[in-house]
């Protein structure tokens, strides 16, 4: 199948690719879960166990962590308004992170501090060769997120922050 099949037009290749990138400006991504992944079960259990000296089990935590996620997009969720300010993200977070506790006290406060910190967040595997690739060809670059944190300390703890 080509790009634009059906409208009269076909794709010619790299080639052409190339030159139509040529057109463009800048480029605007967002942050989570696009340029960077936020670390997995194990990472938020070893730093709370690092942190605190308290074992939580992995698989555990990785079940709640799934249910709290999934909450987390349902509309009534969303409508709280976490995104508008770095106080509701906070309450709103904690407010959904709270079963964590039951796992060990204190947990649900880590796991947000964690989780709105570089040591948080790991970079996708070709992110630095795209954004490379973007900048060798002279394009903006943006990042947008509705993050109720500063996600800069993300990019310079990667060293992708030029």
């Amino acid at each position: 199948m080509t790009p634009n099949a059906g409208r009269g037009s076909r794709w010619a290749g790299p080639r052409s690719y190339s030159a139509a990138m040529d057109r463009f400006k800048g480029v605007l991504f967002d942050f989570g879960h696009t340029l960077f992944d936020s670390v997995r079960a194990d990472g938020h259990c070893a730093g709370f166990r690092e942190a605190s000296g308290i074992i939580v089990e992995e698989g555990e935590f990785e079940d709640r962590w799934e249910h709290i996620r999934q909450r987390s997009r349902q509309p009534q969720e969303l409508a709280r308004g976490r995104d508008l300010s770095a106080s509701a993200h906070r309450r709103c977070w904690l407010d959904l992170l709270a079963p964590l506790n039951d796992l060990a006290p204190g947990l649900a406060e880590f796991s947000y501090l964690f989780d709105c910190s570089a040591a948080g967040w790991r970079p996708y595997p070709d992110m630095a060769s795209v954004v490379g690739e973007l900048r060798t060809r002279g394009l903006s670059i943006g990042v947008v997120s509705d993050c109720g944190w500063d996600i800069r300390d993300v990019f310079v703890s990667h060293n992708v922050d030029g």
